[in-house]
């Protein structure tokens, strides 16, 4: 399977339907495309995320993570970090973030797909980030170790939240014409 392509066709598509920044939106359309492929066994995962600016990136490589009070007087020194899926989430929203786990996706290694990381980026803190496509071992997937990716200087640190199912009570989870319509444009393309 091209991924480029396909990455690229379902974010183009979903942008056309202002629905780039939902993960939950993302992650059931690519499943849907997906499971049109063939590829039947690839499943969502809750994660939270963590992202951090290329000047504090640089910094942890040389030092461990500040605490939290330190870490607010890092801002002075251009050290920032975005979060993803913390916190409690307002009304009508879900607050985590969704993932998708393609077993075998990638040069024969289980792979997280995640569309809709950049609705973190801010460019006035450096931080340019791009969908990922990343190889991943059975200890992310069940939740008792963190990955990290480096995209343009940041890195992106994700927790997984293999029991967490609760984005299946979102609306945008269950089938509707919208998606429906998504997942259709998408297969048309490819």
């Amino acid at each position: 399977m091209d991924w480029q392509q396909l990455v690229s066709v379902i974010l183009d598509e979903l942008s056309r339907a202002s629905e780039e920044h939902s993960c939950i939106m993302a992650a059931t359309v690519l499943l849907d495309v997906l499971r049109d492929k063939e590829i039947k066994h690839a499943y969502p995962l809750t994660v939270k995320a963590r992202i951090f600016n290329p000047r504090l990136t640089e910094r942890l490589n040389k030092e461990p993570l500040p605490t939290p009070n330190l870490m607010a007087h890092l801002g002075a020194d251009g050290c920032h970090m975005v979060a993803i899926g913390h916190g409690e989430g307002s009304s009508g929203q879900w607050s985590a973030h969704l993932v998708v786990v393609i077993p075998k996706g990638l040069r024969g290694k289980d792979a997280i797909c995640d569309l809709t990381i950049t609705q973190a980026s801010v460019p006035g803190w450096g931080i340019h980030l791009r969908p990922i496509l990343q190889a991943v071992r059975d200890p992310f997937t069940n939740g008792s170790e963190d990955i990290g990716v480096i995209i343009n200087g940041s890195r992106v640190i994700y927790r997984a939240f293999p029991d967490d199912h609760s984005f299946e009570q979102a609306s945008l989870w269950k089938r509707n014409p919208k998606r429906d319509s998504i997942v259709k444009r998408v297969l048309n393309r490819l």
